[in-house]
Parts: C-alpha cells; structure tokens; sequence
C-alpha cells in the first residue's frame, strides 16, 4: 500500500476558511490511512501464519522421508544378512534356507519360487520407496517455493507499512502545521477585530472632542472668557514645635523665600509667611503709627534666658494677636500685611483681581487676600478649624471656594 499526500500547498495569503477546510481534508485521508496501516498489519501476520505452517509441513514432510529411507536401509540389511547366512552356513543353520536346497526336487521348485517371489517383493518395496521417496521430495520443493514465495509477501507487505506509517506520521505533522495556522490566523484577526473597535473609539472621541471644541469656540466668540487667573499659594505651615518652658523657638520657621535685608534698629527680612513669637510672653502693643504699615507688635518675655526684654516684630505684618494676650512659641503674631499681596501681584504683573489665593488660614490668608480683591480658595488641612471659620464669616470674610484638600486644586482650577 503506498501512501501519498492528497492535499495541495496552501497559497501564501490564503484565508482562515480555506486552511480549516484543508485541516478537514487531512484529518479524513489520516483516518482512511490509519484504517489502511490496520489492514496492511493484518495481512503479514496471516501470511506470517501460513509461512510458520509451510514451515511446519516441510519439517513433516522432511521427518517422513527420512522415516522412509532408515526403513529401506533397515530392509536391505535384514535381506543382505539373511542370504550371507545362506551362503555360509547351509540349510542346517536356516530353516528358511532349506527352501533354496537343490537335493529335492520339489523343494528346489518351491525355493525356486520363493526366491522369485522374495526378489520381485524386494524389489516392489524398494520401487514403492523410491516413488514415496520422490513424492515427498516434490511435495518438500512445492512446499519451499511456497515458503520462498510467502516471505517475499511478509517483505513487501512490512515494507508498505512502514511507508503507510511513515505518510502517516507526514499527514499528522502537516496536519499540526495547519492547525497552528489556523490558531494564528485566529489571533491575528481577533488583534484585528480588537484595533479596528480601538480605532472606531478613538474617532467617535475625536468627533465629539472637535464638536465640543467647535461649541466652547463659538461660546468663547459670544463671551469671551476672563484673563487667567494667577494663583498665589500660601506659604507652607511649619510642623508644631514642642518648647520646653524657659526656652525659645525661631520665629521665622514658617517664612518661605526668607532672605535679610537692611540693618538698622534691627534686622529687616524679606519673605513671606506667619511670624511666630520666639516663647512665653505677653503682648504689649500691636500698632505705632511711625512705623511704616503702622504695625509695631511688642510682647514682654515671661520666662528664659531673656526674661524681662521686650520683643517687636514692625512693618507690614498684619498683626494676629491683641494688646495683654498672652503668647506662646506656637503662637502666630501677624501675617504679611496687605502691601505683601499687592507686590505679589506686582511680580506676576496682573491685577489683584485675576489673581488666586490658597491658604488654610481664614483670617490671614484669606481675609488679607480679600482685603486686595483677590479671590480666594480655603484649604481644609494644616491650621484649619471649623469654629475660626464660623466666626470669620459672621464678621464677612467669605472664601470662594473651600476645598478639602490641596490635592483637589488642579481639578477645582479645571472647573472654575
């Protein structure tokens, strides 16, 4: 049985639906070929059969002739003796013999005939071995043509199923081959289906982004939109620092942009940022008109090294404490006056208007901030209370926005 491969190569570019079909047309001429390889196997064995049976007959044949020749050999022993016999010891010693005596007439007659009888039997008895002898010699030739013949079926018939299997094992590994093609062929229409919906997304999101575009253009044509808004925010508040009675923390801890100026009768300090009083003290005074901005803030130390010595912070601070108040470390005295939130504006050149003020302090931040009209936006976090606000509001200072936290302004600033 020769096997041969039914299914023509697949054209480069060929689709998913022509190479499951050939996977179809394989796995069929595999199952005809399987069942062939199974018919092939069936047949050697039952000439292996039949060969082991000539096998078996040639070895009987052989066995009988051999039986033959051993008796003819037997007879012609016995028949050898019994006339050396003869010969040499007379009718005394065989009563056989006596048949062959010439003295009698009669007797010579009957061994006469005896003899005659006994050479044509003899002679029958080798002729009828002879045939059988013959016989059995054509019938064991026969029977080794047959064999000869019988094992060249076995070879022939071993050798197409080797091929059968090997066209098999070729048909299986094609058949693999398509099988993966196919699961290719799958995926990359699946990636295809899957950029073609991406595409179709992406272009309904750009439609409707150039439509809403188109819409804002024509909203900003009818009301043009208010020049952007600068955002100012407030400086960053320092952690709370635990100070021992008796001794003092720096005031300027939470300054941002802190840098020394001008020394005069003290230290002048560009920056912006709550001041702090340096420990425990009491307020003596928040304004002096000869100071420029008319703040003059003075508390009398109450504990430390400098018990006693008096403590001023002047000149465009806001203040946030009152006369007899009594001070700690952690106290805020002032905040930068107004002038600090108009000279912000005058750095980012715009009016105080299309500026932003983000702080967590209602009165300072946001009530300075309002002060200038700037809008303002009021952090929920660091030095927020929920009572400081209440009474800020009763007395009008209102932020414009309030926010739980500063993570949220990016979004806020979108919406507003």
């Amino acid at each position: 049985m020769s096997a041969c491969l039914l299914v023509s190569a697949t054209p480069a570019g060929a689709g998913l639906v022509s190479d499951q079909a050939q996977a179809s047309q394989l796995q069929q001429q595999i199952i005809h070929q399987g069942i062939g390889v199974q018919q092939l196997g069936a047949r050697p064995n039952a000439a292996q059969a039949k060969l082991a049976s000539l096998d078996s007959r040639v070895a009987a044949t052989g066995a009988q002739l051999a039986a033959d020749r051993r008796a003819t050999e037997a007879a012609t022993v016995h028949l050898r003796r019994v006339a050396i016999d003869a010969y040499m010891f007379g009718s005394q010693q065989s009563a056989v013999l006596a048949l062959f005596d010439a003295g009698n007439g009669e007797q010579a007659a009957t061994g006469q005939e005896y003899r005659t009888l006994a050479a044509g039997n003899l002679r029958d008895a080798l002729d009828a071995e002879r045939v059988d002898a013959a016989r059995t010699q054509a019938a064991q030739s026969t029977l080794r043509k047959e064999q000869a013949q019988v094992a060249v079926t076995v070879s022939q018939l071993s050798t197409q199923r080797q091929q059968a299997q090997a066209a098999l094992h070729r048909d299986a590994t094609l058949l693999s081959q398509v099988h993966s093609t196919i699961a290719s062929l799958q995926a990359a229409a699946a990636l295809r289906q899957l950029e073609a919906h991406r595409a179709a997304q992406e272009a309904a999101l750009a439609a409707a982004q150039a439509q809403q575009a188109a819409r804002a253009q024509q909203e900003s044509r009818r009301h043009p939109p208010p020049p952007p808004v600068q955002t100012v925010q407030a400086a960053p508040v320092a952690a709370p620092v635990a100070v021992s009675p008796g001794t003092y923390a720096n005031p300027l801890r939470a300054v941002a942009a802190l840098s020394p100026e001008r020394v005069d009768q003290g230290v002048d300090y560009s920056g912006y940022g709550p001041i702090y009083a340096i420990g425990d003290g009491v307020v003596l005074n928040t304004v002096n008109g000869g100071w420029p901005g008319g703040t003059f803030i003075a508390y009398r130390l109450t504990d430390g090294p400098a018990v006693g010595r008096v403590v001023y912070v002047a000149e465009n601070v806001a203040p946030a404490v009152s006369v007899g108040q009594r001070v700690t470390a952690a106290t805020v005295l002032g905040k930068p006056s107004p002038d600090f939130f108009l000279a912000v504006c005058a750095d980012l050149g715009v009016e105080p208007a299309h500026c932003l003020m983000v702080g967590d302090d209602v009165e300072s931040d946001i009530g300075g901030a309002q002060r200038v009209g700037m809008r303002t936006m009021l952090v929920q976090t660091g030095k927020y209370r929920e009572a400081q606000l209440r009474a800020a509001m009763e007395r009008g200072i209102r932020p414009d926005l309030t926010l739980p936290s500063i993570a949220e302004l990016p979004e806020a600033l979108a919406l507003s």
